[in-house]
């Protein structure tokens, strides 16, 4: 498995549409995020499969801590080429 931090930047397909994981993000609703603690501290995730510009299927995942909220300067986004991943 690998995985790595990913720039907000990265270009993703969601439904074969073409745009940056930060432009894609505003789209997520809380509600659509799961919480998750690592460490002492709580985040909201999203996990989004599919296509990047340079790999055909591959898992990122949305991440915000709880106290912040849920907008482009505060989010971290990870990938990982592991599909099962879950």
């Amino acid at each position: 498995m690998s995985s790595r931090a990913l720039k907000t930047n990265r270009i993703l397909y969601p439904q074969g549409i073409r745009q940056s994981a930060k432009e894609f993000a505003r789209y997520i609703d809380v509600s659509d995020t799961h919480l998750v603690t690592v460490g002492g501290e709580t985040y909201r995730v999203y996990r989004y499969e599919g296509a990047l510009n340079d790999i055909p299927n591959a898992v990122v995942l949305f991440c915000w801590k709880t106290d912040q909220p849920m907008t482009s300067e505060h989010l971290r986004c990870f990938l990982s080429t592991d599909t099962k991943t879950e």
